[in-house]
């Protein structure tokens, strides 16, 4: 065999190598970890699976319930397979990566569900967080993220749903509700929401505004802010506080939030808004709203 054909084979090998990518199976019910982590033969935790992985690997995980944290620094996938697992903890990422997330839920009485920093994106879709959270810790907490893409995901019952800093965004049809504040979005942060719904909040004392508080540039389409009741202690912004930045409201609804000042959304001088074909309803307040296009009630 010539030099020049080793040469190509071992190019071939090389690159089908390099670029291959692994499935990784969990179960609860059929797991060992001694296993080899195929379908047949699965781990029992993500732990493992997640051990064996490389850049570009899936992990798929059987119904069952799962007590386990994991810090994730590595570009992976990890999906439901044959129904959704419940995740009692939580995952951590960094270090630059790429990770997609889908079909589960997850609950947590302490800890950030989902969290991360300085990595380059994450998408999470199906995904269904708390509610048994007690409400001490935030359901997605980012910050460095130069993309952190939401759809179909509901979030209950914690503390702040989204915490966002120095992060990109893009979300679609979320659902969150009986927490204290729905979204913080942080200075330098950007992005969209898109038909979602953000319900019952009850307001924090340490944030202004129920609904959501936002420091950068957010663009919301189609979104319901409905019974949002900010806290007795910051008192303004029931269904939104805009601190700074550039916060655009097109179409949904904005019906049944309290405040003592802004119930249907208050404004710093610094907030750049706009608002187009809102419906407003049954806001109640003593003092109007300091932002441009809300109505005192």
């Amino acid at each position: 065999m010539s030099s020049q054909l080793l040469c190509y084979l071992f190019f071939v090998v090389f690159i089908s190598t390099a670029f291959s990518s692994q499935e990784y199976y969990v179960s609860k019910q059929r797991g060992d970890d001694n296993n080899s982590g195929t379908k047949e033969q699965p781990f029992a935790t993500i732990n493992r699976a997640y051990r064996k992985t490389t850049n570009g690997d899936t992990i798929f995980i059987e119904p069952g319930a799962y007590s386990e944290d994991n810090t994730i620094v590595k570009s992976i996938k990890i999906k439901g397979y044959g129904g959704r697992p419940l995740i009692s903890g939580s995952f951590v990422f960094r270090d630059n990566i790429n990770v997609e997330l889908s079909d589960l839920d997850m609950e947590n009485t302490v800890k950030h569900l989902l969290a991360g920093q300085r990595i380059e994106s994450i998408k999470v879709t199906n995904v269904n967080l708390g509610p048994k959270h007690l409400k001490q810790g935030d359901a997605i907490n980012f910050h460095f993220t130069k993309m952190v893409e939401l759809n179909n995901v509901k979030i209950i019952e914690s503390d702040v749903g989204i915490t966002l800093g120095d992060s990109n965004f893009k979300f679609s049809n979320i659902d969150i509700s009986k927490s204290r504040v729905g979204m913080y979005i942080g200075v330098r942060s950007k992005g969209t929401v898109e038909n979602s719904t953000l319900s019952y909040m009850e307001g924090n004392n340490h944030l202004v505004g129920a609904g959501f508080t936002t420091f950068g540039d957010l663009t919301l389409k189609n979104v319901n802010l409905l019974n949002n009741h900010a806290s007795t202690f910051r008192k303004t912004g029931g269904a939104f506080y805009c601190f700074s930045g550039g916060l655009s409201i097109y179409g949904g609804k904005i019906i049944g939030n309290k405040a003592q000042y802004g119930a249907a959304g208050d404004c710093n001088s610094l907030c750049s808004i706009f608002v187009s074909g809102t419906e407003f309803k049954d806001n109640e307040n003593e003092f109007p709203s300091k932002c441009r296009g809300i109505p005192s009630k």
